[in-house]
């Protein structure tokens, strides 16, 4: 009907205006850590190998979360349980999205996870690092997913990386977009042990484009 079509034109607009809002607000913070935030790199990004005996265990942790199912109390024990919202992993009525699952680990795991990676994560900056950092968890994106282009908030990260442990086998190749220190818009398509370290509160990134597989 008229008036339907009209409320689902309202409802693009405004859809419009939001990202738009975002666009202009991660712009904003962008240009304030850039000018108040030194660089540790020259590009503020790079890419290197996990070591293969921490990449395994994680692997085993998530093949066996993913084998357990979904736990409907959103407790994890484990398996899977539905991320919690996250506000630059887009969601919206008009979209097939389905929002991230997550696998919480063992603290023993994230203090190992902790101090392997430490090593790469100093060598990355050339300086020293402090060893309370944080290891976030499995996130495993589904059909649909977008991350916004953002950076991160500077009083809790500042040198970051991504680990890739996988994906499924009819998962299309799905690049992280980041914008360099020279200006240069750089697309990586991580495969399974890749780390990608970046300064994640100067280096604008995401996955603006929609993901294609399980």
């Amino acid at each position: 009907s008229k008036q339907s079509n009209e409320k689902n034109g309202d409802v693009a607009e405004q859809m419009d205006r939001d990202l738009l809002t975002q666009k202009y607000n991660g712009w904003v913070s962008a240009v304030a850590s850039a000018i108040v935030m030194q660089n540790y790199t020259e590009f503020g990004w790079g890419i290197t190998r996990a070591p293969e005996p921490l990449v395994e265990e994680l692997r085993d942790v998530l093949l066996a979360g993913v084998a357990k199912g979904m736990r409907e109390d959103g407790q994890s024990d484990g398996g899977m349980r539905l991320e919690n919202p996250v506000e630059i992993i887009q969601q919206d009525d008009n979209s097939t999205q389905l929002p991230p699952m997550f696998i919480d680990l063992p603290s023993t795991l994230k203090d190992q996870t902790l101090s392997d990676l430490l090593p790469l994560h100093t060598q990355f900056a050339s300086t020293p690092i402090s060893p309370d950092g944080v290891a976030y968890g499995l996130r495993l994106y589904r059909n649909n997913s977008r991350l916004l282009m953002h950076i991160d908030e500077p009083n809790t990260r500042i040198i970051a990386s991504i680990l890739h442990l996988g994906s499924s086998d009819d998962s299309k190749p799905w690049p992280i977009v980041l914008e360099d220190f020279h200006g240069n818009t750089i697309e990586v398509v991580l495969t399974v042990g890749d780390l990608l370290l970046y300064e994640s509160a100067k280096v604008y990134h995401g996955r603006p484009k929609r993901f294609d597989g399980e």
